[in-house]
């Protein structure tokens, strides 16, 4: 991915990105942590660690949604301002 940002392939990133959440790749996944569950013995140490590992998981992502969604908001706001602009123009101008 490196090499195609390098080359500025954005479109190969995003098919990257899909391929990702395509539903062989989550079938994949889910295999891998099925398998895991049933061949790996955990104590209870193991299980709390990973508990506390997830809610930290948990928690970042939906500060980071939480960042995106400002993001977006403040990217709208944006757009209306520059479409209002474009609107005013066109009326000072004559065009329809």
């Amino acid at each position: 991915m490196r090499n195609l940002r390098e080359k500025d392939f954005d479109k190969a990133e995003q098919d990257y990105y899909d391929q990702l959440k395509s539903p062989g790749t989550q079938w994949a996944v889910s295999v891998s942590q099925k398998a895991m569950l049933e061949h790996c013995m955990f104590d209870e140490n193991d299980k709390k660690e990973v508990y506390e590992t997830q809610l930290k998981l948990i928690d970042n992502l939906y500060k980071e949604l939480d960042e995106k969604k400002e993001e977006i908001r403040q990217l709208l706001i944006k757009v209306d301002a520059l479409n209002l602009k474009i609107d005013r123009l066109e009326n000072s101008n004559g065009i329809s």
